[in-house]
């Protein structure tokens, strides 16, 4: 059967555009629902934006994507066409999780939400979706390479996955258009990668939600007129981290490692420089601040629309670096690992240096002296 022959790839189609139309209806709404219970960002601080924005635009992605894909469903079964969607055996368990953050973003922005009670449902969340059927049997980087077996360990590596990705998506929406764009990113790396593993899997429910994404990304550009809030960016989240796992998983549970993590190459990098940065001055991991790596940006000069199109771009050229590296032939893997991985250090030295991150310049000089210091006191024990 050919790729356009097969009923799931005009199931996605029509779960795209039925999907992008009920986002696109759903927007307005979303917003006035916003201003009339307060969900509202206001200027000032370390926010960019000079006007009020609602954000809300989370109900209308999450909404969209969730009526498209039953929509779909059942008009797949109705018509006894075969659907990944309904024969999934940990779809009502995705379905389930997703609905808890759902609902904890959306108190988070109403009311606002501890982070400890964040993690904890978060947590809940990925364990029922891990547990209602996610297999993972070993782990390899690229065709040709050796394979680790993670059995016993996949479930915890799996759950830890979920939370992180959740909170990694939430953390970059920070300027207009980012976050969206980079989940789009990562769908259509699910969308490739899947494709290149013979695993289609859950085409209707990507489809659907890089609908709704492309028609929220529109409203949600510079100057933005809607966000996702909590509500959005980890709901969306939480979902790009469960298909992230099948969608790079061949049919013998070996799992391609470098493809999710090269999906969500950004969100991934900002999270850890965020840790790091806070754990180096001593502040709380959850405290909240405008040094983000896509604010750095910003304050060095570039427009907001340029540092998310900038980081995107980047984010794509990554993914199909990893796209390369894992599935070219073997007798190309090296080369291709050594030359991605030169390009990515070089990048991150030059970031550092760039965007004047004060915290690791002083830890590498730290480092530095603390090396030559020690060197110095040997040769001088030496001489002794």
């Amino acid at each position: 059967m050919s790729f356009f022959a097969d009923p799931r790839v005009w199931q996605a189609s029509l779960a795209f555009a039925v999907s992008a139309l009920f986002a696109t209806l759903l927007l307005p709404l979303a917003s006035r629902l916003a201003f009339a219970t307060g969900a509202v960002d206001k200027p000032g601080g370390r926010r960019l934006h000079k006007a009020p924005v609602p954000r809300l635009g989370g109900v209308a992605v999450v909404s969209a994507t969730l009526l498209a894909c039953a929509l779909g469903g059942v008009g797949a079964w109705v018509l006894g066409e075969p659907t990944d969607l309904l024969t999934a055996p940990h779809t009502r368990a995705t379905v389930l999780g997703a609905v808890m953050i759902f609902a904890l973003g959306l108190m988070d922005d109403l009311r606002g939400v501890s982070p400890r009670i964040k993690l904890l449902v978060q947590a809940v969340a990925a364990v029922l979706v891990v547990r209602s059927g996610i297999e993972v049997n070993g782990i390899v980087f690229a065709r040709g390479l050796p394979v680790v077996n993670v059995h016993a360990l996949a479930p915890y590596i799996a759950v830890c996955w979920i939370v992180v990705i959740t909170n990694a998506v939430n953390l970059v929406d920070g300027i207009d258009g980012l976050a969206s764009v980079c989940a789009i990113v990562a769908l259509a790396t699910m969308v490739v990668s899947g494709l290149l593993l013979h695993q289609p899997s859950a085409f209707l429910f990507v489809a659907a939600m890089l609908g709704a994404l492309v028609a929220f990304v529109r409203k949600n550009w510079h100057p933005a007129s809607i966000f996702l809030g909590d509500s959005g960016s980890m709901t969306i989240g939480f979902l790009l981290g469960v298909r992230a796992i099948p969608s790079a998983t061949d049919s013998s549970g070996i799992i391609y490692a470098l493809v999710p993590l090269a999906a969500f190459c950004y969100p991934l990098a900002d999270t850890l420089v965020s840790v790091a940065r806070r754990w180096l001055r001593g502040h709380s991991f959850s405290r909240a601040d405008g040094r983000h790596i896509h604010h750095q940006l910003v304050a060095i000069g570039i427009p907001v629309s340029g540092a998310a199109g900038l980081l995107s771009l980047l984010a794509a050229g990554l993914s199909a670096a990893a796209l390369l590296v894992s599935f070219a032939p073997p007798r190309m893997t090296v080369a291709l690992a050594v030359g991605s991985c030169l390009l990515v250090s070089a990048l991150a030295l030059y970031g550092i240096l760039r965007l004047e991150y004060s915290e690791f310049i002083a830890f590498g000089r730290a480092v530095y002296s603390a090396v030559t210091r020690g060197h110095r006191i040997v040769r001088e024990r030496i001489r002794i």
